[in-house]
Order: structure tokens, then sequence, then C-alpha cells
């Protein structure tokens, strides 16, 4: 067994980071996206399209950190922290990614005069 890569009893910090920070990103869009159809134009689309990316990404990160942990030998406390965190992450994120890339366009179409 290798020596761990950091104390086994910080491995909640990554997951409970990810959450919260997923957490924070659901209300802002759910916020932008009702601003959106009152003023019946998208608001913050660029950001709220980054914003989910990036945090995919470090998601699919800290999953891949916790692979790397379990076939380095890293003690469970490591491994699991990092491969739940980032499995869950993968998980709800890449679940809602339809929501985030192609209700807004479903919403501007609505927007647009129909034609006849």
């Amino acid at each position: 067994m290798n020596t761990p890569w950091f104390d086994p009893n910080l491995a909640w910090i990554p997951g409970t980071t990810l959450g919260i920070t997923a957490g924070l990103f659901g209300a802002i869009f759910g916020i932008l996206m009702t601003l959106s159809r009152q003023k019946k134009r998208l608001i913050g689309i660029k950001f709220i399209r980054i914003a989910y990316v990036l945090i995919l990404g470090t998601a699919a990160a800290i999953l891949i950190a916790g692979c790397i942990a379990l076939t380095s030998g890293q003690p469970y406390g490591i491994r699991y922290g990092l491969c739940l965190a980032g499995l869950s992450g993968v998980t709800v994120l890449g679940s809602l990614f339809s929501i985030v890339f192609f209700i807004p366009r479903q919403i501007e179409a609505e927007w647009k005069p129909k034609n006849g």
C-alpha cells in the first residue's frame, strides 16, 4: 500500500465542495431561467453553460482521481470519498445536460413569431 495522498479524514472535502457548487449553480440557473421567461430573452446563458462545463469537468476529474486512487492502493477513505463524489457528480450533472443546453433553445424558439 502506498502512502496516502492526504489525510483520509479529509476525504469529504472534494465531495462537499462539488455538491455546494452544483447546488448554487442550480439555484442560479433556476433564477436566470425564470427571469429569462419574464423578459422574453435569455439572460446569462453563456455564463450558465461555461459554469456547467467547469463543474462537470471538475466532477470528472474527481472521478478520475478516485479511479487512480483505487488502482494505486490508496486507503479506503481516500478512494471512496473521491469515487463517490466524482461518480455522483458525473451522473447528476450528466443527466442534466439536455436541460442546460437544449431547453433554453426551445424556450427561445417559443418567443419567435409564428408564420401564418
